[in-house]
């Protein structure tokens, strides 16, 4: 994965090995009566707002990467968080983040 780039939740941009990919609309056909039923079901909750893009890195130090840490001690009540950058696939540009 080279980049990608969510906008309001929506991958709007991914490469892969140097290349596009693109949406297959037949497969978003296929999925949209169960994204229907789901967004029904769970509606869309705001729970920030970046203010300043939020890019990764896998090789330092990164603001994405202490907004998760700093998420993970806060839901779990620690005082420590470890993981994996590699778990961040995703820049988080500036606008609203919900799930």
């Amino acid at each position: 994965m080279d980049n990608s780039v969510a906008t309001n939740g929506i991958l709007s941009k991914y490469s892969f090995h140097g290349k596009l990919v693109e949406i297959d609309q037949n497969i978003e056909d296929i999925i949209k009566p169960y994204k229907d039923i789901i967004n029904k079901e769970f509606p869309s909750k705001v729970l920030s707002e970046v203010k300043v893009a939020m890019v990764r890195s896998w090789n330092r130090e990164s603001s994405i990467n202490y907004f998760i840490g700093d998420a993970f001690v806060e839901q779990c009540e620690t005082d420590l968080s470890i993981f994996n950058p590699g778990m961040v696939r995703i820049d988080w540009p500036v606008g609203i983040v919900d799930y």
